[in-house]
């Protein structure tokens, strides 16, 4: 299931991936600039073509100049039109990144209770193909057995439970996921001749007269954990339609082992949620995203004025992503203690970035957090309160 740290290291990705926008943004903007004075060929008067570059230098100094926060004496009118459309320009390049961003990953997030929904059904795929197949073949089994001991995937209880699950059945409609593609159902194919008629677990299994219900709950897992979860067939076809599953793989296979042990222990079939409590993730996940963005300027002074020997510019990216990301929990979320955040971060920055960040990164916040703590801008109530006396 998604945990808060899941939750964090996305949000760290998304504050990285729009930062890097952001300054792909600043590069458009000067692009813009310099676009306006190329030379206009529709033109019938002579061109000065070094006046005009002459002219982009100085606009693009200007830009870059105002857009530090340094004063600005300029009075060329011309010039100070072109900046003022090339902020114009940016700015609104940054808000619809941001509207994005905001909307992209809550969407992407729940998208991984899609994936489990499919990983879980591919397990009917397989027993209906398998059906399929057999009466094609004319043969009672797939798999080689005479027919007085041949077994069908369809006749495990839990593939069973799950084709008949109205719960299972409403949300993939709801949420229009299926397997009925031709694509899916080749590779399905190709995955049961290929893979499951060889693979030692399946062939034990094919062998019983009568498997108790604990050894269908084992095939089923079996299957999803080392076969649709992890051969290269399955594991190419989700890689080329989700961008994170590297990342998300692990969810998805709690999500599914959680479902089929619930069926051994209690006999029926219930689906998971994507976390305890989602409404109330989502909420913070969101919150810890966009207010990290809107004070980006804030926690970019704080780490600057306490990264001794270091330029915020030769900070890496993701560490930087890593540190606001915290400082905003330390200063908006008051219900979590500060030596919470700063954990949380600290094993983050170990499956994100550099080895050496983890020293870097937990200097820093405590420094900022003490600080922080003294100055009245970190505030915490109940327990945060109190893990931090």
């Amino acid at each position: 299931m998604l945990n808060r740290r899941i939750l964090r290291s996305k949000a760290v990705q998304a504050i990285y991936a729009f930062n890097q926008c952001r300054e792909a943004n600043y590069e458009l903007a000067k692009q813009n600039i310099a676009d306006a004075f190329l030379p206009d060929l529709n033109s019938m008067e002579v061109q000065d073509r070094a006046e005009l570059k002459k002219k982009s230098k100085e606009a693009i100094a200007l830009f870059e100049k105002q857009f530090a926060g340094k004063p600005i004496t300029e009075t060329n009118e011309e010039l100070l039109k072109v900046v003022k459309g090339a902020f114009s320009y940016y700015e609104n390049l940054v808000k619809k990144d941001f509207v994005f961003f905001k909307k992209h990953i809550i969407s992407e997030t729940e998208q991984i209770f899609d994936w489990y929904l499919m990983t879980l059904f591919a397990l009917v795929k397989l027993a209906e193909i398998e059906e399929t197949e057999s009466t094609k073949s004319g043969k009672e089994s797939l798999f080689g057995y005479a027919e007085s001991s041949a077994r069908l995937l369809k006749d495990n209880k839990i593939i069973q439970l799950i084709k008949d699950s109205q719960a299972i059945a409403m949300e993939m409609l709801k949420r229009s996921i299926h397997w009925d593609k031709p694509d899916q159902e080749l590779m399905l194919k190709k995955l049961l001749r290929d893979v499951l008629r060889k693979d030692e677990v399946v062939l034990q299994y094919m062998t019983l007269t009568e498997p108790s219900l604990e050894q269908e709950a084992e095939l089923a897992a079996h299957i999803c954990k080392n076969i649709l979860l992890k051969h290269e067939l399955t594991v190419g076809y989700f890689e080329e339609n989700d961008s994170r599953w590297d990342e998300n793989r692990a969810t998805i296979k709690s999500l599914v082992n959680k479902t089929i042990k619930d069926v051994k222990e209690n006999g029926a079939l219930h689906l998971m949620e994507l976390s305890p409590n989602w409404e109330e993730d989502k909420k913070f996940f969101l919150q810890l995203f966009t207010s990290t963005i809107e004070n980006d300027s804030q926690y970019e002074k704080i780490i600057g004025e306490r990264a001794k020997n270091w330029d915020s510019d030769r900070i890496a990216l993701t560490d930087m992503a890593i540190l606001k990301a915290a400082l905003d929990e330390m200063i908006n979320f008051p219900g979590i203690p500060v030596k919470v955040t700063i954990n949380e971060y600290i094993d983050i920055s170990k499956q994100l970035s550099t080895p050496k960040s983890k020293q870097f990164i937990n200097g820093l916040l405590d420094k900022a957090s003490a600080d922080l703590i003294k100055d009245g801008t970190i505030k915490k109530s109940g327990r945060g309160l109190i893990d931090n006396k």
